[in-house]
C-alpha cells in the first residue's frame, strides 16, 4: 500500500456516509446495490492480499536480502492485510499461502512480477464488470437523458482501454462484446427480480462509481498526450480497487468507518516508499 492510496482512502473515509449517495432509497435497497456492485472485486482483493503476503517476507525470511525500503514496504503490507480483514464484504482468502514456495530471493521477486501482472488482469476484468453492472441499470430504469449516459458510459470504457493497453480494434471490439453480453444478461435478471426502489439505488449507486472511475482514469482521457508508465497505472488501479471496496463496505457495514479509518492513518505514516529502479515489480504500490 502506497501513500498515496493511504491518503485516497482518508479522503473517502472523512467525507461522510456512503448511502447519503442514494438519496432517500432504504438501507436494504442500497445494502443490496452495494452487493450487486462488489461481486467481482473480490478476486483482485485476494490478489492484492496474496501479493502483500510476499511483500510481508521481506520483514522474515528474506530480511537480510531486501533493501531497507523494501523492509519498510514489507512492515506496511501487514497494516493493508489488516485493512482488507477490515471489509467484511470481501471475507474470502487465498485458497493456498502464496509463500511456501519461495526458496530464495529471486523467488519472491519473480512471484511478486506475476502476482502484480495478475492483479492487473483481475483490476481490469473488475472494471468491465462495473460497466456492464451499471449498463444494465440504465437498460433496466433508464434515466431520462438516457443516450448522454450511454455516450458517457462508452467514453469511460475507451479510457480504460488505454489504461490497460488494449490499443488494438479487435481488442477493444471483444472487450466490448463481453461487456454488452454480461448487460444483457444482467438487464434481464435485473429487470425480473428487482423493486423499482433496488433498481434505482443500483443506478444511483453506479452513477457515484463511475465518477470514482472517471476520476480514476483522468489520466488517460481522450485528450490526454502523456501515458502513465506501468508503475503509475498499477498504483492508480490499487487506488481504485480499494476506494470501491471501502465505498461498498460503508454502505454495508457503516460501523466499520472508524476501524478503517484508524487503519488507513496507520497506512499513511511515515516517509512514502517510492518504486524501486528494477524491472522486477517491487515497485509496491499497495
Amino acid at each position: 500500500m502506497n501513500m498515496r492510496v493511504a491518503g485516497a482512502l482518508l479522503a473517502l473515509l472523512a467525507a461522510g456516509a456512503a448511502p447519503s449517495a442514494l438519496g432517500t432509497e432504504s438501507s436494504g435497497s442500497a445494502g443490496r446495490a452495494a452487493r450487486y456492485y462488489a461481486a467481482g472485486l473480490q478476486q483482485p482483493l485476494t490478489l492484492v492480499r496474496a501479493g502483500s503476503q510476499i511483500v510481508a517476507t521481506c520483514q522474515g525470511r528474506f530480511r537480510a536480502k531486501c533493501s531497507k525500503r523494501h523492509r519498510e514496504a514489507a512492515r506496511r503490507a501487514g497494516v493493508t492485510l489488516e485493512y482488507l480483514d477490515a471489509l467484511t464484504l470481501f471475507p474470502e482468502r487465498p485458497t493456498t499461502d502464496p509463500t511456501t514456495k519461495l526458496a530464495r530471493y529471486p523467488d519472491l521477486i519473480a512471484a511478486l512480477d506475476q502476482v502484480n501482472e495478475s492483479i492487473m488482469r483481475a483490476a481490469g476484468e473488475y472494471d468491465h464488470a462495473l460497466f456492464a453492472r451499471y449498463g444494465a441499470t440504465l437498460s433496466a430504469c433508464p434515466p431520462e437523458n438516457l443516450q448522454e449516459f450511454r455516450a458517457s458510459l462508452l467514453s469511460l470504457a475507451h479510457q480504460d482501454f488505454r489504461m490497460f493497453g488494449l490499443e488494438s480494434d479487435d481488442q477493444r471490439a471483444r472487450v466490448l462484446q463481453s461487456v454488452a453480453d454480461q448487460e444483457a444478461s444482467l438487464a434481464q435478471t435485473f429487470g425480473d427480480a428487482a423493486s423499482p426502489d433496488d433498481c434505482i439505488a443500483a443506478r444511483q449507486l453506479g452513477e457515484l462509481l463511475m465518477t470514482m472511475m472517471s476520476a480514476k482514469l483522468a489520466p488517460w482521457s481522450l485528450q490526454a498526450a502523456d501515458v502513465p508508465d506501468p508503475d503509475a497505472a498499477r498504483g492508480i488501479a490499487n487506488e481504485f480497487l480499494f476506494q470501491a471496496a471501502t465505498e461498498l463496505e460503508l454502505i454495508v457495514n457503516p460501523a466499520a468507518r472508524e476501524r478503517l479509518e484508524t487503519i488507513a492513518q496507520r497506512m499513511n505514516d511515515g516517509e512514502p516508499v517510492k518504486p524501486a529502479p528494477e524491472k522486477s515489480g517491487l515497485s509496491l504500490h499497495w
